[in-house]
């Protein structure tokens, strides 16, 4: 069973992976919980976004969000989150994100690597070791939001991929009842 940390230091439903420091089975593709998203009104911390608050996204404008999941994880190798130093992808601030995480690019990258005006990317295929950067060490919380519909969503002013709640769950299962196979039953429910 994982083990359930306090409300006042990490959020609601944050959970540690019990293989935390080994591989981490449920590792969803998220946001380090105090980046700022864009909602109608300005920006929030992600940490601070409930199932029904609206966020503006590129393509539908405001769109509820359907599910927040949050996951503290041991931050190393695979797990070891992102960090873009401000001005590294258009963004103001620091943003660290989950490695598989993806964000949206539409510049000389999407034509040089695909031929394209823009292309979906996730963040450990941006690390250049200067201002792209894989952070090791400590336990990280990630929070990833998901809606009806996959979306893209601005995340520090930068455009990030939201999976749709039925892809978040597809992408998340295979792992995740290999890891716990006691509830793979429920998950599939």
């Amino acid at each position: 069973m994982p083990t359930q940390f306090p409300e006042s230091i990490f959020g609601t439903n944050v959970t540690r992976s019990p293989l935390a420091g080994q591989e981490n089975p449920i590792l969803a593709r998220g946001f380090v919980a105090d980046t700022l998203i864009a909602v109608p009104k300005g920006f929030r911390p992600v940490d601070q976004i409930a199932v029904g608050d609206l966020v503006e996204t590129l393509d539908c404008g405001p769109q509820a969000v359907r599910a927040v999941r949050r996951q503290l994880v041991a931050g190393h190798g695979d797990a070891a989150p992102v960090l873009f130093e401000a001005g590294s992808i258009g963004n103001e601030r620091p943003i660290m994100v989950s490695p598989n995480h993806r964000i949206l690019i539409n510049d000389w990258r999407a034509e040089l690597w695909m031929g394209c005006d823009e292309m979906l990317v996730s963040a450990k295929d941006l690390v250049n070791g200067r201002d792209v950067r894989v952070i090791e060490g400590g336990l990280t919380a990630f929070v990833s939001l998901s809606f009806d519909e996959s979306q893209i969503i601005y995340a520090g002013g930068c455009p990030f991929e939201c999976r749709a709640e039925d892809e978040a769950e597809d992408m998340m299962f295979p792992r995740t009842a290999a890891a716990f196979p006691e509830v793979a039953c429920l998950m599939a429910a």
